[in-house]
């Protein structure tokens, strides 16, 4: 019986030894084939997740390329313009100076060197516009403005007046009614300058009596009086009282010019138009007083002697 049960036991066991093994292998298949399927499933996640990185990867990596494009189209721009920059920075003045800095030195310098011709060109202009003025104001009846006129004329007459001045002056000597010392006067200031018009207005003049005639006397004295000493042989031949006439002659050329003096004294067919009234009277001066007489007339004894008024009258 107990041999049986012995028997019984040993394949009881083996049976359910037989039984675990069974089930122990089929687990460790069960679980093989778990972890096949878990292990696919990670690689196939493994490959999914890759793809995933591999797309991000280049995603990436295309932005990093747009962006080194956009940095660098950013550093060529940058580039430029600091070249620019530098450019303006080194040309700017240049620039400044060719453009700005050099024409106003130049401007300054012509400016410096023309100013006193331009000074002179405007006080010129400004005297000229004034004795237009004072021209006009002799035309005119208030006593005052002519006499203003008159006045600034003579202050001015040294420096001259232009033609189209001159000859109004003398139209104006000709028509107007002023009266005779305002005449003279401004045939005084006309009587300075050889021009046609004095010419003409002169040798009219001098036949005249008053200032005017003393202005003619003195223009002649000074402006080509060989080629109108017929004037003064014309004035000493039909004069009234020679011996006035005589020393206005004489007294107004020497105050202008002795050598006109000379020239007169020197001149035969004036000398020998003296009547022998004048005769008479020059004789006398010279014998009792040559000197007085040669002063008179601006000359010294000596030049009065070698001249043929004196050796004829002697």
């Amino acid at each position: 019986m107990k041999h049986q049960l012995k028997i019984l036991l040993i394949c009881f066991t083996m049976s359910f030894g037989q039984t675990d093994n069974k089930s122990s292998k089929e687990k460790i298949e069960n679980q093989i084939i778990v972890k096949s399927n878990t292990n696919e499933t990670e690689i196939n996640e493994l490959k999914y997740q890759n793809t995933i990185l591999k797309e991000r990867i280049e995603q990436a990596s295309d932005t990093i390329n747009n962006q080194n494009s956009l940095v660098s189209g950013f550093s060529v721009i940058y580039t430029i313009i600091t070249i620019i920059i530098a450019l303006l920075g080194i040309s700017l003045p240049i620039l400044t100076y060719f453009f700005g800095i050099r024409p106003s030195q130049k401007a300054l310098a012509d400016f410096e060197k023309n100013i006193d011709q331009k000074m002179g060109e405007y006080l010129e202009n400004s005297r000229n516009n004034q004795i237009d003025q004072a021209i006009e104001n002799l035309s005119g009846d208030n006593q005052e403005l002519i006499i203003s006129a008159i006045n600034f004329l003579s202050i001015t007459n040294h420096q001259g007046f232009k033609e189209n001045q001159i000859f109004k002056m003398f139209k104006i000597l000709r028509e107007s009614n002023l009266d005779d010392p305002k005449k003279g006067t401004i045939a005084n200031l006309l009587s300075s300058k050889k021009n046609i018009y004095a010419t003409d207005f002169f040798k009219n003049a001098i036949f005249t009596t008053g200032n005017v005639k003393g202005s003619a006397i003195k223009y002649f004295a000074n402006n080509d009086l060989s080629e109108n000493v017929n004037l003064f042989r014309e004035l000493m031949k039909n004069a009234v009282d020679q011996n006035s006439e005589f020393y206005t002659i004489m007294t107004y050329c020497a105050i202008t010019n002795k050598n006109a003096v000379k020239f007169l004294f020197n001149d035969k067919e004036f000398v020998d138009t003296i009547k022998k009234e004048f005769e008479d009277i020059i004789k006398s001066n010279f014998k009792h007083g040559l000197s007085s007489f040669a002063r008179n007339f601006s000359l010294t004894e000596d030049e009065l002697k070698e001249t043929y008024l004196y050796s004829n009258f002697i």
